[in-house]
């Protein structure tokens, strides 16, 4: 973690891809809005998301899919990640369509 001013934090600055597999128990969805004044900028350089086998996930926290650095999300093996990002008419497809690839994991 870095902080390039006073005021805002850079969690993980160089990390380009990230991988979750097989967490069975892992549910997310809501984080924590809390209202901090601290301003916090998280995975900026992202390249590649990658989750599978996450079947109780709700959702994917909002930084990562704003990213303008994200290239690729691959998502498999969780049907609630599948419906909403994978098909355009998924809930969560606006906030991740403007990512160039974005596939089924393992195809």
């Amino acid at each position: 973690m870095t902080s390039s001013s006073s005021n805002t934090i850079i969690a993980f600055p160089k990390l380009k891809s990230l991988s979750f597999y097989f967490m069975e128990e892992w549910e997310g969805g809501n984080e924590d809005k809390t209202n901090i004044s601290i301003s916090t900028i998280i995975v900026p350089s992202l390249r590649s998301l990658r989750i599978r086998d996450c079947p109780k996930l709700k959702a994917l926290p909002d930084y990562v899919l704003q990213s303008t650095t994200l290239e690729k999300l691959a998502i498999g093996g969780s049907l609630i990640l599948e419906e909403q990002y994978l098909k355009a008419g998924g809930e969560g497809w606006p906030n991740a369509s403007h990512t160039p690839v974005i596939t089924k994991y393992g195809t």
